[in-house]
């Protein structure tokens, strides 16, 4: 699962794809680009953390990331405790 689908992150999904990984991407607008090349596409905002979350369930992720959006780094953390039920290296060395 890939977090965006605008010009930024096509080069991402199109590398997944020859990868070939199957690639979910999640942005609110379904016009972006980077839907175009994905497997299947979720509308919802990359921002909404239940959305994904429930998205994530239902498709059964293996992985989940994004490329060049800054405004879903630290979220994207929390998606991935949500889903995974891991907790990060750095809660691992805190006491």
């Amino acid at each position: 699962m890939i977090l965006g689908a605008g010009p930024l992150q096509v080069s991402a999904i199109r590398k997944a794809v020859e990868l070939d990984l199957e690639v979910i991407t999640v942005d609110y607008l379904p016009e972006n680009m980077g839907h175009r090349y994905s497997h299947h596409f979720v509308n919802c905002s990359t921002t909404d953390r239940e959305g994904v979350l429930y998205a994530a369930r239902e498709m059964e992720i293996d992985g989940i990331c994004t490329f060049s959006s800054d405004a879903v780094h630290l979220f994207l953390v929390a998606i991935y405790r949500g889903y995974f039920k891991v907790s990060t290296a750095r809660e691992n060395f805190e006491g």
